[in-house]
């Protein structure tokens, strides 16, 4: 939990800008309120998958997939039929996997836990119920792992934040006026970094996430 808290210092910004013009009067009969503008919060809940990617052939960082639960906040900004948003959210997730590695002698570990993200997302209204949209920007990812020696029950500990880029797309469906529910999928891939364990260990983590949300519209 210690590297969640590391996690929640998220910092949003929103930038925006126009896109071309819809037919006056499509914009005038169903979209004069803009049903998606404005700020959301919620909770979310799925699984994530963390694929450790090892960068040398004699290291061994092992596959896994977990439970995600966490929270999201963001802003959409409606342009008839097409809608503009910012989106930030983190999780906490738990993938921790071990396996023989190195010998007899030696178990490794790979695990993460929390996983976040900065995106900026662009969608389509088909009407007032049902946005469709795609979604890309900064991953964040707290990693951790060890190798362990048997004979002297020695583990040796490390852990690390990774960023990187994300992409994906979900869609979101009007219950209320208020009241928001949808699903998303992200794929993220993180820069290299070595672990320190008994020797180092170089890793470059993907993840994929697939999660359920429930949001609440200001």
């Amino acid at each position: 939990m210690k590297g969640l808290k590391r996690g929640i210092k998220l910092v949003l910004g929103v930038s925006f800008a126009g896109l071309g013009m819809m037919s006056a009067a499509i914009a005038a009969d169903m979209y004069a309120s803009n049903p998606w503008t404005g700020f959301y919060a919620g909770i979310l809940g799925g699984v994530n998958a963390l694929n450790p990617h090892p960068r040398a052939s004699n290291f061994v960082q092992p596959k896994d997939t977990s439970f995600l639960v966490g929270g999201l906040l963001g802003y959409n900004y409606q342009i008839d039929h097409w809608v503009l948003g910012v989106e930030g959210h983190i999780a906490y997730t738990n993938p921790d996997k071990t396996r023989p590695c190195a010998g007899a002698n030696w178990r490794c570990n790979a695990g993460a836990d929390w996983i976040g993200s900065i995106r900026a997302r662009a969608g389509f209204a088909a009407n007032d119920q049902v946005l469709i949209f795609a979604t890309g920007g900064l991953a964040l990812l707290g990693y951790e792992g060890y190798t362990f020696y048997t004979p002297t029950s020695k583990k040796y500990k490390d852990s690390k934040t990774f960023t990187g880029w994300t992409v994906g797309g979900g869609f979101n469906y009007r219950v209320t006026d208020n009241i928001l529910v949808g699903v998303e999928a992200l794929y993220a891939r993180y820069g290299r970094k070595s672990m320190q364990y008994d020797d180092p260990y170089p890793v470059k983590p993907a993840t994929f996430s697939a999660f359920a949300t429930i949001t609440y519209k200001f």
